[in-house]
């Protein structure tokens, strides 16, 4: 495995996140402004790309976003990796670390480490909550 960090929205980026969110999940809009702000990992075997992330600075805090691994790929805990490498990479600048997390898929950044707090906020009909780690 290979992560490589892209200050930019990569084309391997935006493969990942269109089959991910969009074809997959179902989501419109995929892409924002934040990514023009954003430094993202992507994972890689076999220098295929197989999941992603972006990390970006807003507000003087620092969150974790877009988080995306293609179905092929789950169970090799890819999420797990990428997270972890964004941590190590974050840790230098904060001691807290921020994401909104689809509420079905919070239990894995539970995993991680992540808590829950109480705000929540709908993007296209799907629940998100933002959570944070000490770290």
């Amino acid at each position: 495995m290979e992560i490589k960090i892209y200050d930019y929205l990569h084309q391997d980026v935006k493969n990942i996140r269109e089959q991910v969110f969009i074809e997959e999940q179902g989501f419109n809009e995929e892409f924002d402004d934040i990514d023009q702000a954003c430094f993202f990992l992507v994972v890689y075997e076999n220098k295929l790309p197989l999941g992603t992330l972006r990390y970006f600075k807003e507000n003087d805090k620092w969150y974790i976003g877009r988080v995306a691994v293609k179905k092929e790929a789950r169970g090799k805990h890819l999420g797990s990796l990428l997270m972890d490498k964004a941590e190590s990479l974050l840790k230098h600048q904060t001691d807290k670390i921020y994401l909104e997390a689809q509420v079905r898929a919070s239990h894995f950044y539970e995993s991680l480490g992540y808590r829950k707090t109480d705000q929540t906020h709908d993007d296209e009909g799907v629940l998100h909550v933002l959570m944070y780690k000490e770290i």
